[in-house]
């Protein structure tokens, strides 16, 4: 973008695709049996591959187009927007919950990107807990 503004719009123009969570096999392990399509859900919050190129191409023909274009599914492109424009709540919710959420997802094996792994989670801490308040009186 510094070289569009020292040369000029005119002459240069500069597209930068922002893709969020793209569905692929990027992440699977070599033993893993690789298949066409990665998602185990349905509503998970992974964009598939080729919706993803179709929008970032349909941002790069736009006549006046060019610039920054987020791609992604919600909740992640409104996460994208807080950390653009509130970025000290971005940072407090990403410290005090969003982060310490996730890392344990991903410790307990649960798929990140599927909302219903974090119920799944908030039941494991529960039982966890109430374990523990068993063991305590006993």
């Amino acid at each position: 973008q510094s070289l569009q503004a020292e040369e000029g719009s005119r002459y240069l123009r500069i597209d930068l695709p922002c893709p969020g969570p793209v569905a692929t096999n990027f992440h699977k392990r070599p033993q893993q049996k690789a298949s066409h399509d990665d998602s185990t859900n349905a509503r998970e919050l992974k964009m598939s591959a080729e919706r993803c190129s179709r929008l970032i191409i349909s941002s790069m023909i736009m006549p006046n187009g060019g610039g920054e274009t987020w791609i992604a599914e919600q909740p992640t492109l409104l996460f994208c927007f807080l950390a653009q424009y509130l970025p000290g709540l971005t940072q407090v919710l990403l410290r005090t919950v969003i982060g310490p959420t996730r890392v344990g997802m991903w410790e307990a094996g649960l798929n990140l990107y599927d909302p219903s792994s974090i119920a799944k989670y908030r039941q494991m801490k529960q039982q966890e807990k109430r374990q523990g308040e068993k063991e305590k009186t006993e």
